[in-house]
């Protein structure tokens, strides 16, 4: 449970960090959340989710900036990122309901 807060805590950090425009900073959050969550979790996929509210945050402001080219680059990166949340999310209910003795669908 300790660990699982620090991820929690590591998510809010770098929302908070990227709505303030530090980027890079955010992603180092987000990157040592994941490293400490191995396998497939709620808090994993919430980290990925917000590693693409990040990118997605950066791509709006590369673009209002001008930078066409590197904000096309971080849009892609959120949908990748977002996309691999569902995924995750997708695999932790398959897993709580084949625990449960329910069936995936």
């Amino acid at each position: 449970e300790v660990a699982e807060a620090i991820d929690d805590t590591r998510a809010r950090l770098a929302d908070l960090r990227s709505e303030e425009g530090d980027f890079d900073a955010a992603l180092r959050d987000i990157e040592a959340g994941l490293a400490q969550a191995q396998g497939p979790s709620h808090f994993r996929g919430h980290l990925v989710e917000v590693r693409g509210v990040v990118e997605e945050r950066r791509a709006k402001a590369l673009a209002a900036r001008g930078d066409a080219e590197a904000a096309e680059r971080a849009r892609k990166a959120a949908i990748a990122s977002f996309e691999e949340a569902i995924g995750i999310q997708e695999q932790v209910i398959a897993e709580a309901l084949k625990a449960a003795g329910g069936k995936p669908r």
